[in-house]
């Protein structure tokens, strides 16, 4: 190699696999039961929600909340039901676990081709 050549070994691939991670880690999750009677269409809008879940017949009632930004989420999440009576049972917030994190990545990485 000359002077001022550089050779790149998989940087896109460990950059790809960083930012994954942190994505990974910032995911935190809210569960609760809404009461009979409040659909999950009421819910106000959620800053960093990425997704939610709504329980099955089994479980009517039931939400998950994923989000990149746990306390704004429960700050929204909890004025709305104070202003409206709503008891959030069973209200359970955390950040993900590590094996979660990991599982995560692991799903959202490729195989790593090797040329000769």
């Amino acid at each position: 190699m000359g002077t001022g050549e550089r050779r790149h070994y998989g940087g896109g691939c460990r950059a790809r696999r960083l930012s994954g991670m942190r994505s990974a880690l910032a995911i935190a999750r809210v569960r609760f039961v809404l009461p009979d009677g409040v659909p999950p269409g009421r819910l106000p809008a959620l800053p960093a929600a990425s997704r939610l879940e709504v329980g099955t017949t089994r479980t009517a009632g039931a939400v998950t909340i994923h989000t990149h930004a746990l306390q704004p989420t429960l700050t929204v999440l909890l004025s709305w039901a104070a202003e409206r009576g709503v008891d959030l049972h069973g209200l359970d917030a955390r950040s993900a676990s590590l094996e979660e994190a990991f599982l995560s990545i692991a799903a959202d990485e490729a195989p790593m081709e090797v040329s000769a």
